[in-house]
């Protein structure tokens, strides 16, 4: 009767979160005025891809950025211009407009929201179907994502709700193999089917855009490893590494915004972070087989030096290859330590704050509002004393291994891997921020660090009730905790 009484609680308790997450993201997609990040370059590349362009007055440019306030209202029909960029977020963006563009008129406005709807609602019925699959399963599971999927559902992921950005479909399929990993772990039968949506995620997520390139390669050892005892396993193994090579072959076409984008990386990276942070600039220059010249530009970015006077100078780290990068790191540990350190400098929480966020204002923020809706985490990470931050943040970069050795030493089966795989993905996003961009909107770029320390957080909340929480009877379900 007990044990009735208490799944009850639980269940209720976790459809209540999971509405109040619902309800705050719907009420945030509604909100007028407008609430999202203004346009720059990255957005302004969809739009091109798409013949769109903000309604906003004197602007006659496809091109030009508006990043003093979002606007919601949009003019169409503009035309697709190519190069097309490979990224399934582009895909999946065209489709919604072209899909949309069936019940409106050619050359006529839109609404980002009529778009930016079908992306919440995909959003929404997946928690929503993993949610009541958890719960059917075992209500502690159950309890564990809603309280993580409450915990995402904050400005810092919804800021880019209604915008062209690629940040919400990356964070919408993270949010898809959390909860169908814990699906998984939680003993879902249907493991080939967990597994196969699994595979198609990272591939999404992979393909979102350059920097998740990578991921799927760094997670392979460790799904060759589960799956090496498993002839069914060795089978979704072998579909990981398929899923590895199609970004690499995708993003190694011939593409114009690729390359272009690989330079302003490189730039941005090497002069603004790596050389800098050098113990010997000069050696450093020489392990990266730059000209000398270049050492007159560290500290210098893509957009505060002219590309012409980068090109004549310092050609080479145009196509600057990744492998001497990390060669370059490799022989000064140091240097990689202190952009680091730095970056917790650069990017303490992680709402953009060069971009306004509200419709109608002069680069508005949305901590200057009133209300319930544009409250954030964010606000209080930017609270906390610097050297609390820092203790933050660096511990969240290793927090995942510490829990997966402690799993480990508990025997709790799929944990381990489960927890690993979490710290493969927590480092790879931030060093891919670092690496790939410097410290440039380093926020936006590592905002996934930010639903993945949640989930290290949930995952340490449910090592501490272990051992406050009696273990179940064998009889019963056991957990959410690992």
């Amino acid at each position: 009767m007990f044990m009735h009484s208490s799944r009850t609680w639980l269940t209720a308790l976790s459809l209540l979160l999971l509405l109040a997450a619902a309800v705050r993201a719907t009420v945030w997609w509604a909100h007028d005025p407008l609430l999202a990040y203004a346009n720059n370059y990255d957005q302004i590349r969809t739009m091109a891809v798409l013949g769109v362009r903000p309604d906003a007055p004197g602007l006659a440019d496809l091109d030009g950025g508006t990043p003093e306030q979002p606007w919601a209202r949009f003019k169409t029909g503009l035309g697709w211009r190519m190069p097309f960029y490979p990224s399934s977020d582009t895909a999946i963006r065209a489709a919604v407009h072209v899909g949309s563009g069936l019940w409106r008129p050619g050359g006529s406005t839109m609404d980002i929201r009529q778009e930016s709807a079908w992306l919440l609602a995909a959003w929404l019925l997946g928690v929503a179907w993993i949610g009541w699959r958890l719960l059917s399963l075992n209500a502690w599971h159950g309890l564990g994502f809603a309280a993580w999927v409450l915990l995402v559902t904050d400005p810092i992921n919804l800021l880019f709700l209604n915008t062209w950005y690629s940040e919400f479909s990356a964070f919408a399929c993270v949010t898809g193999l959390v909860g169908l990993g814990w699906l998984w772990l939680a003993g879902y039968r249907k493991r080939w089917v967990v597994g196969g949506w699994m595979l198609a995620l990272l591939l999404v997520l992979a393909t979102n855009r350059q920097q998740y390139v990578y991921l799927p390669l760094a997670l392979l050892p460790l799904a060759w490893l589960a799956g090496r005892k498993s002839p069914r396993r060795r089978g979704l193994a072998a579909a990981a590494a398929a899923v590895a090579a199609v970004p690499l072959l995708l993003f190694s076409g011939d593409f114009a915004h690729v390359k272009d984008n690989a330079r302003a990386n490189r730039v941005d990276t090497v002069l603004g972070a790596m050389l800098p942070a050098a113990s010997d600039p000069a050696s450093m220059v020489r392990n990266l087989r730059l000209q000398p010249a270049c050492l007159q530009f560290a500290g210098d970015t893509w957009y505060t030096q002219s590309r012409a006077v980068l090109e004549a100078a310092c050609p080479r780290i145009m196509n600057l290859p990744l492998r001497r990068m990390l060669f370059a790191l490799a022989a000064d540990p140091a240097a990689l330590a202190r952009m680091v350190w730095r970056a917790t400098n650069e990017g303490q929480g992680f709402v953009l704050s060069h971009l306004g966020q509200v419709q109608g204002g002069r680069s508005t923020q949305i901590a200057e509002l009133d209300g319930v809706t544009a409250r954030s985490v964010d606000e209080l990470l930017r609270a906390l004393p610097r050297p609390l931050w820092r203790v933050l943040a660096l511990g969240g970069l290793v927090l995942p291994a510490l829990l997966a050795v402690w799993a480990a030493r508990q025997r709790k089966a799929g944990w381990p891997t489960a927890l690993w795989a979490l710290e493969i993905a927590v480092l790879y996003v931030f060093f891919s921020s670092l690496l790939g961009d410097g410290y440039v909107e380093i926020q936006r770029h590592a905002v996934l660090c930010y639903s993945l320390g949640c989930l290290s957080l949930t995952a340490l909340f449910g090592a501490a009730m272990h051992h406050a929480v009696p273990a179940p009877s064998p009889n019963q379900p056991s957990g959410f905790v690992p």
